[in-house]
Order: C-alpha cells, then structure tokens, then sequence
C-alpha cells in the first residue's frame, strides 16, 4: 500500500492504521455487483459479531457502552425524518464497534461503513414507517442480547437485521 505526501512523493505505507482502513474504505465503495455485496454484508457479520461478543463478555463499562446504544435506539424511535434515521441507524452500528475496545474491529468497521453510508440513507429515505420500525425492533433485539450477556445471540440477531435490511433494500430496488 502507497501512502502519498502531498509536495514529497509516494512511500510505501508504514502499517498506519488510517491507511489501511481508507484502502479498505476505497475497496468497498467500488464493489457494487450481488456477490461483492453480499460478502460484504457477512464480513460486516463477522466483524460486528465479534464487536458484539466481546462487548456482551466485557465487564469494564459494559454498561455505559450498552446505554450509548439504548440512547442511539431511542432517539431512532422518535425520529420522523428519514434522513436524520439512516444517520442513527449508521451511528448505532458504529457505535456497537467503538463499544469492542479493539483498534483492528473499530478500523476495518468503520470502513466499510464509508459504502454503506449512502445506501443506508438511501433506503431509509424510500422506506416505509413499517420498515423503520422493524429496524428499530431489530436493534433493540441487539440490545437485549447484550443486556443478557449472550454474545452469540447478539450476533445471531445482527445477522438478523443484516439480512433483513438487505432484502428490505432489494424490495426498494437498492442493492
């Protein structure tokens, strides 16, 4: 990887951790056919779930980390504008990958989010008021998991939501 210093030229990259996580970003905001973007989504299961393990197993600030989240769900709750939703809806993830307390989950995360971003608030300015609220009821099945210390069925019910906004975003003609 080539990190470029504007005035000096073009170095290989030192392991820095920004420049990973912007190649990673670059990565996934170019893939736009079915299969890259499923494997997109099961990455995003696999680093989230492992997010929501070592959060659901944590016993420092655990929860303080969990109430962040009870706090992003209920300002989703009250919400009406669909844009200002799909930003919540994106910051309750991120949210869930600052929580893990691991640099390497949080950075690759955090970068794949740099794609979603824009279908994410896409979708949800299409979606239904019933579309919303199942976000909502799918987030909140996060939360409750976490709450019960099950890391797995936090993870099961990511993988849950994932899925589900994936074929809700199909439905919309969003891909």
């Amino acid at each position: 990887m080539i990190e470029t210093i504007s005035g000096s030229g073009s170095y290989v990259a030192r392991g820095n951790l920004d420049v990973i996580s912007k190649a990673v970003a670059t990565y996934s905001s170019l893939i736009n056919d079915e299969k890259a973007s499923n494997d997109l989504v099961e990455f995003r299961v696999l680093i989230e779930g492992a997010a929501l393990n070592r959060l659901a197993r944590s016993e420092r600030d655990k929860q303080a980390r969990v109430e962040r989240l009870i706090d992003i769900l209920e300002d989703m709750r009250g919400e009406s504008d669909p844009a200002v939703f799909g930003e919540l809806d994106s910051k309750f993830h991120i949210q869930i990958l600052e929580s893990c307390n691991n640099a390497f989950i949080n950075m690759i995360g955090k970068a794949l989010y740099s794609h979603y971003q824009s279908c994410i608030g896409h979708a949800h300015a299409m979606a239904t008021l019933g579309m919303r609220e199942d976000t909502v009821a799918e987030h909140d099945a996060i939360i409750q998991a976490l709450i019960a210390s099950d890391g797995e069925a936090a993870r099961l019910a990511l993988e849950k939501h994932l899925s589900a906004a994936k074929e809700r975003s199909e439905l919309m003609g969003i891909h």
